[in-house]
């Protein structure tokens, strides 16, 4: 059986790991993320269709992979960002252990083989809930 409240907090564990560990989100940035998604989400559950780290893998994707520019198209690229991310292990069963230097190490490799780099601080917040809110699903 789905349980709506045990997904919804593994998904949130995940975006407060990756934002504040990868991305250096200030806490007040976090919870401003994560009550967004929230109402998103709604009690539906409708953003569990897809994994945690899709959501945030939208916003460490070039914006020339998402206007299907080059250099790689973003079926090629969505698969090496989230093997960045997780590493040799997958994230959400080894979160206690993982190794946030080198996870954000692999995802800054992977934006430079594209020409790309971590989003700036300054812009990202409001640029990513804006991506974020546009972004089309299948549902």
């Amino acid at each position: 059986m789905f349980d709506h409240e045990i997904v919804k907090a593994d998904y949130i564990c995940v975006w407060d790991e990756i934002l504040s560990e990868i991305l250096d989100w200030p806490k007040e940035d976090i919870i401003a993320w994560i009550k967004t998604m929230e109402s998103i989400m709604g009690e539906n559950g409708i953003c569990f269709i897809e994994p945690p780290l899709y959501w945030l893998d939208q916003f460490l994707t070039p914006e020339s992979i998402l206007r299907k520019e080059e250099p790689i198209p973003f079926y090629k690229y969505y698969p090496l960002l989230e093997d960045a991310i997780n590493g040799e292990d997958y994230l959400s069963e080894n979160r206690t252990t993982a190794d946030w230097n080198e996870c954000r190490r692999r995802v800054e490799c992977l934006l430079d083989s594209v020409g790309s780099s971590l989003p700036d601080l300054k812009a990202y917040s409001k640029e990513f809930l804006k991506r974020i809110l546009e972004t089309p699903t299948d549902i």
